[in-house]
C-alpha cells in the first residue's frame, strides 16, 4: 500500500496544497492520521490490494515501479519529490527513485526508508511457497497481524495470498550491484527488529551519492504503528516542512 500526499499540484482544481517549497510526498505505505494536516492525502495502492483487488499482483519489481514512476512524474510536473518506503515499499522507492533518476526528473528530493536492510538483500529463507501455518506464525512474530485475525477464513485468505505475493516478488528480485540515487537517505528502523540491526540498516549508506543518517525507534518491524506522530514529524523535519 502506498499514501501520496501533497500540498500542490500543477493541475487546477488540486490547487494550493503544496508549502513553499513545492514538494511532493510520497509515502509507501500510508502513514495515516498523523499526515491529515496536509491539505490533500491520496493513497496509492498496489495492484491485487483493496479497490484494485481483481487485477493480478505485480510479479516483477519492474511491473510495480515503472507504472508508479509514471503516475509520480505525470502528478509532479516537475516539482521535486521524496519518497517513503516501509518494509518491501523501501526497495519499492528505492527502485521507484531510480526509474525518476534514469528519466531525469521529477528530482528526488529525499529517499526514506524503513524497515528493510540495503537494497541487495533478499529475504533470508523462501516463504512464497511456505505452508498457511507457517506464513502466519511469522506474520505474528513481525506484529503485523494478531494471531485473531486469522481465525476469520476469509480475512485469512485475502491476507496469506497478497502477503504470498510480496514475499515471491522479492525472493524474485536481482539487484547484482548497488546503484545510487543523488539524494539524501534516511534510514528508519526499529530498535527491536530481530530482523535488522545498525550494521544491516547501514548497507543503505552505499545507496546514495549525497549523505546518509539512520534513526531508530522503540519496536520490532511495525514501530511506525506506535510511533506514527513522531515518524511523520521526523519526515517533514527532514523535507524542511
Amino acid at each position: 500500500m502506498a499514501a501520496y500526499l501533497a500540498r500542490e499540484s500543477s493541475t487546477a482544481h488540486e490547487a494550493d496544497l503544496l508549502p513553499v517549497r513545492r514538494r511532493i510526498c510520497e509515502l509507501l505505505p500510508a502513514l495515516g492520521t498523523p499526515c491529515t494536516r496536509w491539505r490533500r492525502s491520496r493513497t496509492v495502492r498496489y495492484p491485487g490490494r483493496e479497490d484494485r483487488l481483481l487485477e493480478s499482483p505485480a510479479r516483477t519489481m519492474d511491473e510495480l515501479t515503472a507504472p508508479l514512476a509514471r503516475a509520480i512524474a505525470a502528478e509532479a510536473g516537475g516539482v521535486p519529490v521524496a519518497l517513503f518506503g516501509h518494509s518491501m515499499g523501501a526497495l519499492v522507492a528505492y527502485e521507484t527513485a531510480l526509474r525518476l533518476q534514469a528519466a531525469g526528473g521529477p528530482q528526488v528530493a529525499a529517499l526514506l526508508v524503513s524497515g528493510y536492510s540495503g537494497p541487495e538483500r533478499r529475504p533470508p529463507r523462501s516463504l512464497a511457497d511456505a505452508q498457511d501455518n507457517e506464513l502466519m506464525d511469522e506474520l505474528v512474530q513481525l506484529g503485523g497481524m494478531d494471531a485473531e485475525a486469522f481465525t476469520h477464513a476469509e480475512l485469512r485468505d485475502l491476507v496469506l495470498s497478497a502477503v504470498r505475493s510480496d514475499y515471491r516478488l522479492l525472493e524474485n528480485h536481482v539487484a547484482p550491484v548497488v546503484r545510487p540515487v543523488n539524494a539524501p537517505l534516511t534510514a528508519y528502523y526499529g530498535r527491536q527488529d530481530t530482523a535488522l540491526g545498525p550494521d544491516l540498516v547501514s548497507a543503505w549508506s552505499e545507496a546514495t551519492r549525497i549523505s546518509f543518517t539512520n534513526r531508530a525507534f522503540e519496536g520490532g518491524h511495525f514501530y511506525l504503528v506506535e510511533h506514527a506522530r513522531d515518524l511523520v514529524a521526523d519526515v517533514l523535519g527532514r523535507l524542511g516542512v
